[in-house]
């Protein structure tokens, strides 16, 4: 991508190939696909997929190097935006909330989350994150197996609406501000 004068940058975390479509670690694929209302055509780049949200004026990217190396595409769009690395909005999976739950955060670790560690290890921790709760697993042992599973019928309804939620967040991020979304979403009744 050649450089711009900072727009947003949306990276969805998630694991690249049809055999990952659905699962818990891939919800920030699924954030970007909501936002995706005008169908547009995700274009392939060095470390992933990407492609314009005219209504957010933003750049949307879906890294395709795998969870644990897609501090890459987070790299390539800090160079692409001039360094200014409050102009990215990372969507990931959480396992400390509840499936459903939407946050914004800013900064942070990396909360055992090996997108989080890439992406950190790539270009510091001072991004925008939505946090999108999918549950824990019954033991750390199963925590794997867990974020590469689908979610049940029953929570399968709670995720689509915490996919429109996720998607909201990032509008209120990008026209609002992050404070005024951090107010808005982080309350307990969202």
């Amino acid at each position: 991508m050649k450089k711009v004068s900072t727009p947003n940058m949306i990276i969805g975390l998630g694991n690249y190939g049809s055999e990952f479509d659905l699962t818990r670690h891939n919800i920030g694929f699924d954030v970007l696909d909501a936002l995706n209302s005008k169908n547009e055509k995700w274009k392939a780049g060095e470390h992933g997929l990407w492609c314009l949200n005219w209504y957010l004026d933003a750049v949307m990217l879906k890294p395709t190097t795998g969870m644990n190396s897609c501090g890459l595409m987070a790299e390539d769009a800090l160079q692409t935006i001039q360094g200014d690395i409050t102009h990215i909005i990372v969507v990931h999976d959480d396992m400390d909330f509840e499936p459903g739950q939407v946050r914004v955060k800013v900064g942070g670790g990396d909360g055992r989350h090996n997108g989080l560690k890439s992406i950190i290890n790539k270009i510091g921790n001072d991004f925008t994150r939505i946090r999108v709760g999918i549950g824990k697993p019954r033991t750390k042992e199963d925590g794997m197996d867990f974020v590469l599973g689908r979610f049940t019928n029953k929570e399968r309804k709670v995720i689509n609406d915490a996919i429109q939620l996720a998607a909201e967040a990032i509008n209120w991020v990008i026209k609002d501000g992050v404070q005024q979304a951090m107010n808005r979403f982080n309350r307990r009744e969202i």
